[in-house]
Order: C-alpha cells, then sequence, then structure tokens
C-alpha cells in the first residue's frame, strides 16, 4: 500500500509539473499601494494578486528572480516601454507577460487598477485594463476584489485579443454612387463597398469627380453599426480665367513720355516771347517758342490720355489678337489687332 501510494504521489506530482510548464508565465512589476492605506497591507495584497493570476490559469514568476534581474539593470526599473520589456522578458527567461498594479485608499474606500503589458503592444505597453472600485470594503474584501480583477484581467485579455484577429463585413456608400475609396491609404474600390475589416478605427477617403474629397472615421466593432454613408459636396466652379493688362508695359511708357512732353511743352510756352534787348530797347534775339510748345504739349497730352487707357482697360488672353496684313500692290504689311 506504501509503494502504490508513492507512485501515485509522483504520477501526481509529475502532472502538476506537466501542467504548470504549459502555464503561460506573469511578472508582477509592481503592486503601488497610495492613499491612507496601512503599510503592512501590500504584502497581503501581493500574495491575493499572484493567487488571482494563478486561479487565472498563469503561472507567476517568484519576486526573488525580478529583483535579481533589476539589480544587474536597475535603468530597467519603472520602464515599460517595449524595448525596457522586451530586455526584462529575455532576463527572466522569455517571459512576455507583465501585470502593475495601483490600489489607491481613502478610508473604507478603495479603487483597483490592473494593467497586462507585452514587449509587443506598442509604446505603452498595455494590451489590457482594469478598474474596479469598492466604495467600503474590509481588507478581506480587498484582497477578494484584487484576485478576482486578476481574473477579470485575463478574460479582458482574451477577448481583445479575439476581437484584435476577427474582421467584419462594412458597408461603404455615397451620394452620388460611384465614389473611388481609400481605406487606411489603401485604394479598395468604388461605392457602393463591401470589405472586411479588423475591429478598430479605420480611414476611409472618397472622391469623385466635381466634388470635394471626404475623410471619415470609422469604427469597426462586434455588434457595431459597420456602415458608412457620405454625402458628398459638390467642389466649387473653377475660377474664371485671369484677367491681365497685355499692354502694361507700353501704357507706362506712353504716360511717362506724355508727362515729359507735357513738361516741356509747358516749359516752350512759358517762355515764348522771351529773348536779349539791348539799351536801345531792341530785342533782335526773341524766343519763338509757342508752336513747338503747343505741340509738345498736345502731343504730351495725347500719350498720357492713350496710357491711361491701356492700362485701366482689362481683356482676357484670348481677347488680344493681332493680324499681319499685306498692303494691296505686296512689299509691305501692316499690323492690325484690337486696343
Amino acid at each position: 500500500m506504501l509503494g502504490l501510494g508513492v507512485v501515485l504521489g509522483l504520477l501526481l506530482a509529475a502532472r502538476g509539473v506537466r501542467a504548470e510548464e504549459v502555464r503561460p508565465r506573469v511578472v508582477v512589476l509592481d503592486v503601488t499601494v497610495s492613499g491612507d492605506a496601512p503599510r503592512e497591507l501590500k504584502k497581503s495584497l501581493v500574495a491575493s494578486l499572484g493567487g488571482g493570476l494563478y486561479a487565472a490559469g498563469w503561472a507567476v514568476v517568484p519576486p526573488e528572480k525580478l529583483k535579481e534581474a533589476l539589480a544587474t539593470a536597475p535603468e530597467l526599473s519603472n520602464c515599460t516601454t517595449p524595448t525596457c520589456l522586451e530586455t526584462l522578458a529575455v532576463m527572466l527567461g522569455d517571459t512576455r507577460l507583465f501585470v502593475r498594479a495601483r490600489i489607491t485608499a481613502a478610508g473604507a474606500a478603495y479603487n483597483i487598477e490592473l494593467e497586462l503589458l507585452t514587449p509587443t503592444a506598442g509604446s505603452g505597453g498595455a494590451v489590457a485594463r482594469i478598474e474596479q472600485g469598492c466604495e467600503v470594503c474590509s481588507l478581506g474584501e480587498l484582497n477578494s476584489k484584487l484576485s478576482d480583477a486578476a481574473v477579470a484581467l485575463k478574460q479582458r485579455a482574451a477577448e481583445q485579443a479575439s476581437a484584435a484577429d476577427a474582421v467584419f463585413r462594412v458597408t461603404i456608400k455615397s451620394e452620388p454612387p460611384g465614389a473611388s475609396v481609400t481605406i487606411d491609404g489603401v485604394d479598395t474600390g468604388t461605392t457602393m463597398l463591401s470589405a472586411d475589416l479588423p475591429a478598430g478605427r479605420h480611414e476611409v477617403t472618397l472622391r469623385y469627380g466635381g466634388y470635394k474629397p471626404a475623410t471619415r472615421t470609422i469604427e469597426v466593432s462586434r455588434g457595431g453599426v459597420n456602415e458608412l454613408e457620405v454625402a458628398l459636396e459638390r467642389a466649387p466652379p473653377p475660377a474664371p480665367p485671369g484677367r491681365y493688362r497685355p499692354y502694361k508695359g507700353l501704357s507706362l511708357a506712353a504716360i511717362g513720355l506724355g508727362v515729359v512732353a507735357v513738361g516741356a511743352g509747358i516749359y516752350m510756352l512759358s517762355i515764348d516771347g522771351d529773348g536779349t534787348c539791348d539799351g536801345g530797347g531792341e530785342c533782335p534775339e526773341l524766343n519763338d517758342t509757342l508752336l513747338p510748345g503747343a505741340v509738345s504739349t498736345g502731343v504730351g497730352a495725347v500719350l498720357i490720355g492713350a496710357g491711361v487707357y491701356l492700362f485701366t482697360r482689362k481683356r482676357t488672353r484670348r481677347d488680344v489678337g493681332v493680324a499681319l496684313a499685306p498692303l494691296p500692290g505686296g512689299g509691305s504689311f501692316s499690323i492690325a489687332g484690337r486696343f
């Protein structure tokens, strides 16, 4: 009987070892207790958390191993970036699951926060989070709630992993139909469109000729309304061809020359009849600038008027026309245009 008991004991022990080996290993990074909780509470909370993680199906890495790893690499303390977690995972024997707990106390009220982290979960490291509160709790009830929260954390992680792996049918419509669709930067087709997308947020952009592009964000989830309908807005008509002054340089030159000519004409008119006279009242050298002064003033006025006209008159490019026309008899030509 004794031998049979020993054999049965060894078989059960071996079975327990095999069961322990298949459990995912998890490391408790830290249990932080803040508020007015008694100091001795942390020890019981660490034990309750470990029991809850074991009940959830995880094997908890002994705290001594974590202390040894952090003693050799103190820079990893309080660091939850993917790089830090990856380094710590290798040091602890490729353990890739980490749990962080925060318990806040305010009298008999407690708040429990648990986070599950992995090196592959992005910059924050967290893949699942549980928060539970207790308005009036005894220490025993608090320990029990923490243990239950650890089990709930495992369930939350499994649900989120399942949702991330699943894809859901999404329907995209537009008015007018036939708009091209881009989902997360990838051309997908034209509306009306059905596509299988993983859970989470996705950016959808629709384009249609004569309409403004429209970008929307859709949240795809199990049981959600995975449908997007967009009424596109017409784009404003294109601006008319720009107007310009085809003779701007010529008009400015004409105005400049006109000003000079008018100034010269006024000057000649002002000195007309002036000259040098001798003592006997004879004036053999009198200025005779009346005619050239009048001509200069008139030409200058015409130039200024023409320049102002050309400068202020606006035409489109297609309004401007220049034609070459041979004169009768040949050998010469004329330029004609609308000015």
